[in-house]
């Protein structure tokens, strides 16, 4: 039995949601938030709440020290990097036309 576990987060403009995977693909784990944001205005730090919400409760679930990889998609334009010290940057572009 293998007994690494992966992490999913896509964090959406609709919804943020974060999953733990055994190796075949089976989900052992799974939370989402709404977060029903205007594709015009980004707040960040409510978008990044919603992120933060699901993965305290996947951290609280007992899978994460078995997590050996990480996969994050993103709403389109958004990135979010973390420093040695999990200080968070979010990088957003958004493009509009006049």
């Amino acid at each position: 039995m293998e007994r690494n576990l992966y992490l999913g987060i896509d964090s959406g403009l609709t919804n943020v949601k974060i999953s733990v995977f055994d190796g075949s693909g089976k989900s052992l784990f799974s939370r989402s938030r709404k977060t029903s944001l205007n594709r015009d205005v980004i707040p960040t730090k409510k978008l990044w709440d919603s992120v933060l919400s699901c993965l305290i409760e996947g951290k609280n679930s007992g899978l994460f020290p078995r997590v050996k990889a990480i996969s994050i998609s993103g709403h389109g334009n958004g990135l979010y990097c973390f420093s040695k010290d999990n200080i968070i940057f979010v990088v957003y572009y958004l493009e509009r036309t006049i």
